[in-house]
């Protein structure tokens, strides 16, 4: 298993979750868009450069709204919330 692949197999990890400053930084530059399993089953679009990210969020063919999932699962707010308060965004 690649470096890159080690890292996308670790995002969901207490680890990764500590400092994931290093693993964000290989992402940007080895694999900046991907698709990834989530732990519930469904797949999911990791974007980490902020220029891809912005095109995304432009994109009317990708759902910005986790309410609009099948279900509306208040799982993904909370790790959407954990996640922006492990990188210093708390209040997004």
């Amino acid at each position: 298993m690649s470096s890159i692949e080690s890292i996308k197999e670790s995002i969901f990890t207490d680890a990764f979750r500590k400092n994931p400053y290093p693993a964000y930084a290989a992402l940007r530059e080895e694999e900046p868009v991907f698709r990834k399993l989530l732990p519930d089953g469904n797949q999911a679009w990791f974007i980490t450069r902020y220029e891809d990210a912005i095109e995304a969020l432009r994109e009317p063919r990708f759902i910005k709204d986790f309410s609009k999932l099948s279900g509306g699962s208040p799982e993904y707010k909370s790790v959407l919330h954990a996640e922006h308060a492990v990188c210093g965004h708390a209040g997004a």
